[in-house]
């Protein structure tokens, strides 16, 4: 019997210590809106119709919180998607804001992805709604 429907990715996690350094460049450089916040253990930040939460691995990893341990060592990665036709306004995005792209990726089914790093070392890329079968268009309404 097949899996029921899924509708996509609610919230992802990254992990990180300092939980202001990364609200900041989140916010600052990606313009995601701050939505809730535990002092010292999480943020919650909208990223268009999903959530990302940055966490602080050292106080998830506890018993006793309202929603089951978890936490992560070394350097995540997330994937947001951007319009094809964004990826070069996303890289003078990063220029302007004096993040250096890590590296740049020319996919051989259509576009680029560009790869950054927040403050804690996780790696950020910038996707194009074409990546993975054109995916993402969707969730920018290009379908």
């Amino acid at each position: 019997q097949a899996a029921p429907r899924l509708g996509g990715i609610l919230e992802a996690a990254i992990y990180g210590s300092d939980l202001d350094a990364l609200e900041q460049f989140y916010v600052d450089v990606f313009g995601m809106e701050p939505i809730a916040h535990t002092a010292g253990r999480n943020t919650m930040l909208r990223c268009g119709h999903s959530v990302i939460i940055l966490f602080d691995p050292a106080r998830t990893i506890q018993p006793g919180g309202t929603i089951p341990p978890h936490g992560a060592e070394g350097p995540g990665h997330i994937a947001l998607i951007a319009s094809d036709d964004d990826i070069g306004a996303w890289r003078a995005h990063f220029a302007r804001c004096g993040v250096p792209i890590e590296r740049e990726i020319d996919w051989p089914e259509a576009g680029t992805s560009l790869y950054v790093r927040d403050p804690a070392g996780n790696s950020i890329e910038i996707a194009p709604a074409s990546l993975w079968g054109g995916v993402g268009r969707p969730l920018l309404h290009e379908d």
